[in-house]
């Protein structure tokens, strides 16, 4: 398999900066990783106080009407929206770098940048 080809689904199927970790670029992979998984965590984080705040007091009084889940799922998606753009938006990045880098390899750029 091409290097860049190699890196693209690296990056893309299975997380983003491995590919730029498999061609070598070890602090952008680095990088990209950090980002990931910070922004993941904050996405987490989010949506548990989100469904804690919303859930809690009617759990706990055993009164949770029926459209209140498909209402918390709706808020979810309206309060982080940009969160999953952004998080997607990395993803994307990191693949089309990861495939830049291998053809730069293809190509005998020394290093790959």
């Amino acid at each position: 398999m091409k290097p860049s080809n190699r890196a693209m689904f690296y990056s893309g199927l299975v997380f983003p900066g491995l590919g730029q970790w498999v061609m070598g670029r070890r602090l952008r992979a680095l990088l990209i990783v950090a980002w990931e998984l910070l922004l993941l965590f904050a996405l987490f984080i989010r949506l548990f106080v989100l469904v804690y705040n919303t859930l809690y007091e009617p759990i706990s009084n055993f009164q949770l009407p029926p459209d209140l889940i498909a209402q918390v799922h709706k808020q979810a998606y309206v309060e982080n929206w940009w969160l999953l753009a952004l998080i997607l938006a990395i993803w994307i990045w990191s693949v089309i770098d990861a495939w830049l880098i291998g053809k730069k390899i293809e190509n005998g750029s020394p290093g790959g940048g």
